[in-house]
């Protein structure tokens, strides 16, 4: 029992690693384009939000007016 434990610890810390090293690693995050404004900044926003690596793929309309969030000095399509 004894030997059991003392060899499930450093698979657990090993495994914890690995889990927190790819935490690390950058995000590459893929966006398929609708067309439809209110679809694509939305999901634009998002991706941006999460960082990392941004891959768009296809048709994407920004067609609409720039919004000023609150407090803000400048209205803005994305805040990057």
């Amino acid at each position: 029992m004894i030997g059991r434990i003392s060899l499930c610890r450093p698979v657990a810390l090993g495994g914890a690693i690995v889990a927190f090293a790819g935490s690390l690693l950058p995000q590459v995050v893929t966006i398929a384009g609708t067309g439809d404004p209110n679809l694509d900044v939305q999901a634009i926003q998002a991706a941006v939000n999460q960082g990392g690596t941004i891959i768009p793929n296809g048709h994407f309309s920004f067609d609409k007016p720039p919004s000023k969030p609150e407090g803000a000095v400048y209205s803005r399509m994305i805040t990057v």
